[in-house]
């Protein structure tokens, strides 16, 4: 069984590819990753220029980020309500968002949903957020948490499997409310094996009925879903131009930079060549005087070369 369910999100992730690539090249230019040079002949990485690696994109997108977040948002409720009872639903939803903001800071330090939101609908234009709220103590709690939607695949309407990979040392201390909840009868609970230090691969997988977690193909916790309903909220960004031909999913909800990204790399090469050819200006290429005896020439033994 863990087998199957590792096997079928990995499947779904072979599926999604195509909108991943799109994704990674995004992440590539805010990651800054230096340009490689390539040469128009051999199509190998040249070694002997100066590499400039442009940051436009990355300052453009950062300065989107920057509005969006300190923009103010306010939902607003329409309808065949009161604008009394309007006025206590938007409470109501503020309040379920402080909660979020706080749970988050106190559970990840994550500073807001918002700016989880507002960086990820620019570089990612995916959203998903994984929404529970549920009634402890006689109180009234949201669970939130956004995901990276990269690394979520999905099948819309059947199950959600997030991958996220963790440290050892973190992964067990988050296991030990799993391992409480199993002995509250919440769920049943195995303690993993073999267990590396870093990047430990780790799969929430949620359907209607059950949940699921696995780490290193290892089923480490499972409980019954009581909501019977997936608790996710996963959206497109309304960016692309919804063709729904071959292939439309490499094209679907294109990022911030997608509309220049073939530009991006001309601005880098261009970047290139001029510094390497200032650098020539600099350090110009010198002869010297070297001896070599070169039999196709007659009493000759000093010949001029360049270095």
């Amino acid at each position: 069984m863990p087998d199957d369910i590792w096997g079928m999100i990995t499947k779904r992730q072979t599926a999604m590819q195509p909108f991943y690539n799109k994704v990674d090249k995004t992440r590539k230019r805010l990651n800054q990753t230096p340009f490689k040079m390539l040469d128009p002949l051999t199509k190998k990485e040249m070694d002997d220029v100066i590499i400039v690696t442009e940051n436009r994109s990355a300052n453009y997108m950062k300065r989107i980020i920057a509005g969006l977040m300190s923009s103010r948002w306010q939902a607003t409720v329409e309808g065949q309500v009161t604008t009394r009872e309007a006025h206590k639903i938007e409470q109501f939803n503020e309040s379920c968002l402080q909660q979020a903001d706080e749970y988050l800071l106190d559970e990840y330090g994550l500073s807001g949903l918002d700016v989880w939101l507002a960086s990820h609908v620019c570089h990612t234009s995916l959203l998903g957020v994984q929404w529970q709220a549920r009634i402890e103590d006689g109180q009234y709690k949201v669970h939130c948490l956004p995901l990276d939607m990269r690394w979520t695949p999905f099948v819309k309407n059947e199950w959600v499997g997030a991958i996220t990979y963790r440290n050892k040392d973190d992964f067990l201390q988050e296991l030990k409310k799993y391992e409480k909840w199993a002995k509250e009868g919440r769920g049943e609970f195995k303690m993993p094996t073999g267990l590396k230090d870093t990047d430990n691969e780790v799969r929430d997988y949620h359907t209607e009925e059950e949940n699921q977690l696995l780490v290193e193909k290892q089923v480490v916790f499972k409980q019954k879903n009581t909501y019977g309903k997936l608790p996710f909220v996963i959206v497109w960004v309304p960016s692309g131009y919804y063709f729904r031909d071959k292939g439309y999913l490499e094209h679907e909800s294109p990022g911030l930079l997608d509309v220049n990204e073939n530009l991006y790399d001309q601005l880098s090469r261009q970047l290139t060549i001029d510094a390497t050819l200032g650098f020539n200006v600099i350090s110009p290429a010198q002869e010297k005087e070297v001896e070599r005896i070169d039999p196709t020439i007659s009493n000759s033994k000093v010949h001029f070369h360049l270095a």
